[in-house]
């Protein structure tokens, strides 16, 4: 498997973090919009613990690692920089005798005092987990190809992430266990991340009776938080090196989220999708969610937003653009789509993950949801509900559109809610956040064009309200029952 380690030619080494995002100095700007009226409702809104998170700046404005650090229930986000700073420690601890077990304390120990040793397994020895190149931090495995950094800016960026796909699907998981005698014993997160996924299913699960329930999560590096409580194994294995170090049948549920960037096409999908099923007992719950990378216009509809999210169901009707009006986007698109197909990466899976399982036929009660998810109010959400739809004379639509972006005395009234808004803002700050990990590969692509300016495309996405024209990002779930090895 090709390195994601390579230089980027170009691409500066300098131990300085990236400061091109913002046009004034990024950690100033970058407090300013946590501070932003949106981001503090969207905090409210999509966890309560991360609203009243007491971690403040001299300013006043929460700081980029409160996102993760606050979502855990901590205090303070110093309890998430802790983890990364010290996070090397884990080094000089984790097992010399790879396959086994090995249970180490928390580098920074327990919040509440009461919480479980973690539990580390290797599958090979690395002396040192971590890399600085370009201003980030990075995993120092240059045999797994995986683009983005392992650092606090990053792990917030994943943070936000994991509550937008929490308001988009409305609920951390799609497979179905109303029924308390469905909730799974054994549970496994592949790509576990900052653990955020695992820490808020305990809740759910702890909260109807079942604080039992053991969870495992899998990842190349471990950049969980302490987790007080929760029955949580750390396991550091690559998801692309078969077979997992676990039992044939072992777990009840096995969860996969934003594994994309690391899941080149030259894999065999069959190979791993095939893993998760022999470690998957017969009748237990597969569910994989993820989102595209490209960003892509939605055409004006006169399909419901669904409420509270304001995102749109993807019908087999859904229109999109043949590309986003936004030049900023175009320019991003292209250059991402360099930078991903030449490392055999897609730059929208959400359009072949569900054809891979359909074709495995490994699974029943198989459902699937794809959503759009615009990035800011769409010119054509002002205007009114009886407006007729799009007649498919682009002429008409481009007057239509000029005419809502100017409105009376440049405003026009908001269809959207303070929350619908909020979501919207989190996707931008997110979206914005995904470019600032992505940008020594996006600057490094050789393109023809002069089409990436970093600081002009987010004075446009949080200034000038350039993504008004149905610039929106895709996420997508797929989820079903295991078929019975005995099942024809």
């Amino acid at each position: 498997m090709r390195s994601a380690n390579l230089e980027p030619s170009g691409a500066s080494d300098s131990n300085e973090q990236l400061s091109w995002l913002w046009p004034e100095s990024s950690d100033a700007t970058m407090a300013g919009l946590y501070a932003h009226p949106s981001f503090v409702a969207s905090s409210a809104i999509l966890s309560p613990t991360l609203g009243s998170s007491s971690s403040k700046d001299g300013s006043g404005s929460h700081q980029r690692g409160d996102v993760v650090a606050s979502a855990y229930g901590s205090s303070s986000s110093t309890t998430l920089a802790t983890t990364l700073s010290n996070s090397s420690s884990h080094t000089t601890t984790t097992n010399p005798h790879p396959g086994t077990l090995v249970t180490i304390e928390s580098p920074i120990g327990s919040p509440t005092g009461n919480r479980k040793p973690s539990v580390f397994s290797n599958s090979k020895k690395i002396l040192t987990p971590y890399r600085t190149q370009h201003g980030r931090r990075y995993h120092s495995d240059e045999s797994i190809l995986y683009l983005l950094p392992s650092d606090i800016p990053e792990l917030s960026r994943q943070g936000i992430k994991h509550l937008l796909f929490k308001e988009v699907f409305g609920s951390y998981h799609m497979s179905d266990f109303s029924d308390p005698q469905k909730i799974p014993s054994k549970v496994l997160d592949i790509g576990c991340g900052t653990g955020l996924w695992i820490s808020n299913m305990h809740d759910e699960f702890a909260a109807r009776g079942r604080d039992d329930v053991k969870f495992f999560g899998m990842d190349i590096v471990p950049t969980h938080a302490p987790m007080p409580g929760v029955d949580f194994t750390y396991v550091k294995h690559n998801a692309l090196s078969f077979p997992y170090p676990f039992k044939p049948g072992e777990f009840d549920y096995v969860f996969v989220r934003d594994l994309t960037l690391g899941m080149p096409d030259n894999v065999q999908h069959v190979e791993f999708i095939a893993e998760c099923m022999r470690i998957l007992k017969d009748g237990g719950l597969y569910e994989i969610q993820c989102t595209d990378h490209s960003v892509r216009s939605l055409l004006e509809t006169k399909a419901p937003r669904n409420p509270g999210s304001s995102a749109y169901t993807i019908t087999p009707i859904t229109q999109f653009a043949t590309q986003p009006k936004n030049i900023y986007i175009q320019g991003y698109n292209s250059r991402l789509a360099k930078v991903l197909t030449e490392r055999q990466l897609s730059p929208i899976p959400c359009t072949l993950v569900g054809a891979n399982l359909v074709m495995e036929d490994c699974l029943t009660n198989y459902h699937s949801l794809r959503l759009a998810l615009p990035l800011d109010e769409i010119w054509w959400e002002t205007e009114s509900e009886s407006s007729s739809p799009v007649d498919g004379l682009m002429a008409h639509y481009d007057i239509k559109r000029k005419s809502a972006m100017m409105g009376k005395n440049g405003q026009q009234p908001s269809v959207l809610t303070e929350e619908e808004k909020a979501v919207r803002y989190m996707a931008r700050l997110q979206l914005s956040q995904f470019i600032e990990s992505m940008d020594p590969y996006l600057r490094a692509a050789d393109v023809s064009t002069d089409d990436y300016k970093p600081k002009d495309m987010m004075i446009n996405f949080f200034r000038e309200g350039g993504l008004r024209d149905g610039e929106c990002v895709e996420f997508g779930a797929w989820w079903g029952t295991k078929r019975s090895s005995t099942s024809s």
